[in-house]
């Protein structure tokens, strides 16, 4: 049985840009048991979260680092503005970083930490510095102290919900 292949084209030109094979019956059954394979092995829920963080962040970073070529590609295949396309892998890039620091920082009594170490999360002021009657407190979890894990809501392209405030 021969390949059917299906011919891609540039949006703005209508130029053939390659010819890819056309997914069957057959490549759907596959991808969703791949999938499936994939949701119900245990080797990403074992790891431990400083490996999982880490795969992350080098997944923004091979973004990072072919971003230009990245945005040329999608910009011709969808017609859409270079610029605009650019800020897209800028943004994907951001959402990888911005989870890959989750992996340690979920929320509760005990955070997992790896085979051989334990960590734990409590709610609660965390003293910097104290001195005879008057110490500085630091509240560790309160949002007026800590730092946005997102830029200031600001006019721009992005679709990507941004947290209430």
């Amino acid at each position: 049985m021969a390949c059917r292949v299906h011919e891609v084209h540039a949006a703005a030109t209508e130029e053939a840009l390659a010819r890819v094979p056309r997914g069957e019956a057959a490549d759907v059954d596959a991808a969703v048991n791949a999938a499936r394979a994939a949701f119900t092995d245990p080797t990403w829920a074992e790891m431990s979260p400083d490996r999982r963080g880490r795969i992350l962040n080098q997944i923004a970073d091979v973004i990072e680092e072919h971003a230009d070529e990245l945005a040329t590609i999608d910009s011709v295949n969808m017609g859409a503005p270079r610029m605009l396309t650019a800020h897209m892998l800028a943004e994907a890039s951001e959402v990888f970083r911005y989870y890959a620091g989750w992996p340690t920082k979920l929320s509760g009594v005990c955070v997992p930490a790896g085979k051989d170490r334990m960590a734990y999360t409590r709610k609660g002021p965390s003293v910097s510095s104290a001195s005879s009657g008057a110490g500085t407190v630091r509240w560790a979890n309160c949002p007026a102290s800590s730092p946005r894990p997102w830029p200031p809501v600001t006019p721009s392209c992005s679709s990507r919900p941004r947290p209430p405030r």
